[in-house]
């Protein structure tokens, strides 16, 4: 009966160091929007989120807006605001212009970039900066003109 006791105990123990040993889990910090720039009328044009840690704020996201309010530009930043991560553009309709990534202010792994009709217009991959590998060129319909390599 003891043993029984005991391992079940083990078995409570250990079960969430196992099930979460790599996982990447993020506490749930509070976020906070700035407005860092606006327009001449007083619409918002740059907005930095902020997340507050230990009484301390830092920059994690920035948004850019066109004049009539809507989202352009948005993506992740480094504590000192450089662009990170994912990065995403958007035509006035609201649809995705390009997707690119970036690594402390460098554009860094997969980029795509679109038509105004949401077909892909090229991709390809960035490392630290410069074009890297093959990337592929289509039309406006979607069919591929070109493969060049870098």
């Amino acid at each position: 009966m003891k043993l029984k006791v005991i391992l079940t105990g083990l078995i409570f123990l250990l079960t969430p160091a196992a099930l979460f040993n790599g996982c990447d889990l993020q506490p749930d910090y509070e976020h906070i929007e700035h407005t860092k720039e606006t327009y001449p009328g007083g619409a918002k044009k740059v907005v930095i989120v902020y997340e507050i840690r230990d009484e301390e704020s830092i920059p994690v996201e920035r948004k850019h807006f066109g004049e009539n309010g809507k989202l352009l530009m948005q993506g992740k930043v480094t504590p000192e605001g450089d662009r990170d991560e994912k990065w995403e553009s958007y035509f006035p309709n609201g649809s995705v212009r390009s997707v690119m990534h970036y690594k402390e202010g460098m554009k860094h792994g997969k980029s795509k970039v679109y038509h105004f009709n949401g077909k892909l217009n090229y991709e390809g991959m960035y490392k630290n900066g410069s074009r890297s590998g093959t990337w592929s060129y289509y039309d406006n319909k979607g069919k591929k003109l070109e493969d060049r390599d870098y």
